[in-house]
């Protein structure tokens, strides 16, 4: 997955895998990546996220951080209707921002 392509402020779905092997989705606004180096010298990207929803709860306020190597997928809403309207991609950028 390439962190370069996500735009600061967007919406997205995101997939991952938790910790147990689950796989689950949420749907947040991209707030950037944070890169550490661990005190064994281990690279490792932070996510940073706010407006988070996932089914069942949501917080709209608090902002999240969570390591980038559990997230497995990560969609637009042009992609998710994949060709299936007519609207063009940076109006669906628009219309996702307010869902």
């Amino acid at each position: 997955m390439d962190e370069s392509t996500l735009i600061k402020g967007q919406r997205y779905l995101f997939n991952y895998m938790r910790k147990n092997g689950e796989k689950e989705q949420f749907r947040a606004s991209f707030l950037g990546i944070h890169h550490y180096n661990n005190h064994l010298g281990k690279y490792y990207p932070v996510i940073i996220l706010n407006k988070f929803y996932h089914v069942g709860w949501s917080s709209p306020l608090d902002t999240w951080y969570m390591d980038f190597n559990l997230i497995t997928k990560i969609w637009t809403l042009a992609d998710i209707l994949d060709g299936k309207t007519k609207l063009p991609d940076d109006v669906l950028h628009i219309i996702d921002n307010y869902l």
